[in-house]
C-alpha cells in the first residue's frame, strides 16, 4: 500500500512538472516577446556596445580610441607570436622526424 502511494505521488509530480514545462513552452512560442528573458546574441552585443559608449563618455572619445588602438596592437602581436610558434613547432617536428 505504501509503495503504491509513493508511485502515485511520483507519477503526479512527473506529470505536473511535464505539464508546467509544456505550458511554459507554449506560452513562449505563442508570445515570444513578453517573456522574462530572451537569450540572443544581439542582446549581448547591444549590452557591450552600451557599455563601451558609457566608458567612452566617461573617459572621452580620444582616450577610448587610444585604448582600442592599444588592444588592436596587442591582438596583432599575439597572432604574430602564435604564427611564429606554430611555424617553429612545424619546423622542429620536421627536423626531429627521420627522413623516409
Amino acid at each position: 500500500m505504501m509503495s503504491q502511494s509513493r508511485a502515485c505521488v511520483g507519477a503526479f509530480a512527473f506529470f505536473s512538472a511535464t505539464y508546467t514545462l509544456v505550458f511554459n513552452f507554449a506560452v513562449d512560442l505563442n508570445d515570444p516577446f513578453t517573456g522574462n528573458y530572451q537569450i540572443r546574441r544581439s542582446a549581448i552585443n547591444a549590452n557591450l556596445v552600451a557599455t563601451r559608449r558609457c566608458v567612452a563618455a566617461a573617459v572621452g572619445d580620444e582616450r577610448a580610441r587610444e585604448w582600442q588602438r592599444d588592444d588592436d596592437r596587442i591582438a596583432v602581436e599575439r597572432r604574430r607570436r602564435r604564427r611564429e610558434r606554430a611555424a617553429a613547432g612545424v619546423e622542429s617536428a620536421a627536423a626531429q622526424s627521420p627522413a623516409l
